[in-house]
């Protein structure tokens, strides 16, 4: 136990050798990393051998004709009457198109089961399947069993006539 203590409180040789080659390559290092600094900036050269001869003019009458003919956006506009009739006439054709969408789809509207279906495929499979079977059949059966009871409500509420009442 002495022992350990005495080694903790001297430094080994291995980490003084260490902490010397670290100082000596890290101001080797400071000055190899050191080079002259550029002050002007550097320059943009751009190379019209890469393209061949004349594409580089072709480009740049492509790209000016493309800038020269741009489209006019919707807010650079003049708000005149031709353009809010083609407006109105565009939304009347899509609420058009909403509503032809809505009534074709509630042909694939099963109202038992409360379900929506695409495709005539599919609303097809959904009624012969055995879930709209067995809730159509429980409809059946609640349909009956209400008129049953407003049947037997009418008969006990039914008085008879004296003359016909039984003896």
């Amino acid at each position: 136990m002495i022992q350990s203590h005495l080694m903790q409180t001297q430094p080994r040789g291995g980490y003084l050798l260490t902490v010397h080659m670290s100082h000596c390559s890290r101001s080797l290092h400071l000055e190899m990393v050191k080079p002259k600094s550029r002050t002007d900036p550097i320059p943009i050269v751009v190379k019209y051998d890469v393209m061949g001869m004349g594409r580089m003019e072709m480009e740049l009458d492509y790209a000016e004709d493309a800038t020269e003919r741009r489209r006019v956006l919707e807010v650079e506009k003049e708000d005149t009457e031709e353009l809010r009739q083609k407006y109105k006439d565009y939304v009347d054709k899509e609420k058009a198109i909403a509503k032809a969408l809505e009534d074709l789809r509630a042909n694939f509207y099963c109202e038992l089961c409360d379900k929506q279906y695409q495709k005539h495929q599919e609303f097809d499979n959904h009624i012969n399947s055995y879930d709209h079977a067995h809730k159509q059949q429980l409809a059946y059966q609640s349909v009956e069993s209400t008129l049953a009871l407003n049947v037997a409500s009418a008969a006990a509420s039914f008085i008879l006539p004296p003359q016909l009442e039984p003896h």
